[in-house]
């Protein structure tokens, strides 16, 4: 099976990005000037209505399986006609990299602090010099049964 075949069936791993998109979503910032007729959601805050999603501060990736979030409830990518063009794509690349990256080694963050997102721009990511330790490589069958370091 490749790896392209592989990602399409990883339901729950997809959950769990949209957990992570959910809970720490990088358009969180507003524009300094906006003019009075300008309306915009926060998607930031949307993530995190009580209502909408109950312990909105916890990573629940189940909750995706719980319930079918509507258009204007999960807005990992923006919505409505100003939806990122690109979003499948981009789901589909950070699950494959993911998958080919998880299926060969382990990691972990080398500083045990929780990570606050940082401020580039106009979204928010991690903080430059944020470390991953390898913490295992994985063995990876060859067709004839013969163990291989990958």
């Amino acid at each position: 099976m490749s790896n392209c075949q592989m990602v399409q069936r990883l339901h729950n791993f997809c959950n769990c990005f949209n957990g992570l998109l959910a809970l720490y979503n990088t358009w969180r910032i507003l524009p300094k000037a906006m003019t009075i007729s300008s309306i915009v959601g926060c998607i930031y805050l949307t993530h995190h209505r009580e209502d909408i999603y109950p312990e909105p501060k916890c990573f629940k990736p189940e909750r995706f399986l719980e319930r079918q979030f509507s258009s204007f409830e999960f807005l990992p990518f923006g919505g409505s006609n100003r939806r990122c063009i690109g979003a499948a794509f981009a789901m589909f690349e950070m699950k494959l990299v993911l998958v080919t990256i998880l299926s060969h080694w382990g990691l972990a963050m080398a500083d045990t602090r929780p990570v606050r997102p940082v401020r580039r721009g106009v979204t928010l990511g991690p903080p430059s010099g944020m470390q991953m330790v390898l913490t295992a490589q994985y063995k990876k069958r060859s067709p004839q049964g013969i163990t291989s370091s990958v």
